[in-house]
């Protein structure tokens, strides 16, 4: 569980290089007590943390965070975080709300280098959520 890119020094300090300090107390602090603070302001960083640690409790309490907070302009990029660490729910709720807010997001500026970018069965699967229409 937490033993990638970690060092021992001769004090008997861990190293951890991978992950910021901050995101690093959370985890920690979540696995003695769970709970996490501030949250709000590390949600997307903390979740990864936890996916690398496998830490799945946290993991999933990151996306419930995340839901609410997509929009027009972070939906692609929710939907590829989603796909990329298997955050099911996320990702279900991305492509609805992509489907529902079509019209705003395509016409964006970004929408075409962002759609590019995303892998093309999560493509393929975005496109299969408008056969709910």
């Amino acid at each position: 569980m937490i033993k990638s890119d970690m060092e021992v020094n001769e004090n008997g300090v861990i190293n951890v290089e991978d992950t910021e300090y901050e995101i690093f107390v959370e985890l920690i602090r979540f696995i003695y007590t769970g709970q996490v603070h501030n949250i709000e302001r590390m949600s997307e960083k903390l979740m990864i943390a936890a996916d690398k640690y496998k830490v799945i409790q946290l993991k999933l309490k990151c996306e419930q965070y995340l839901i609410p907070l997509l929009t027009t302009v972070n939906v692609l990029k929710y939907l590829k975080l989603a796909d990329q660490y298997d955050l099911n729910l996320l990702k279900k709720m991305a492509i609805s709300f992509f489907v529902n807010n079509r019209k705003v997001i395509m016409k964006s500026a970004n929408f075409s280098r962002e759609i590019e970018v995303l892998r093309p069965g999560l493509t393929a699967e975005l496109m299969l959520g408008f056969s709910s229409l």
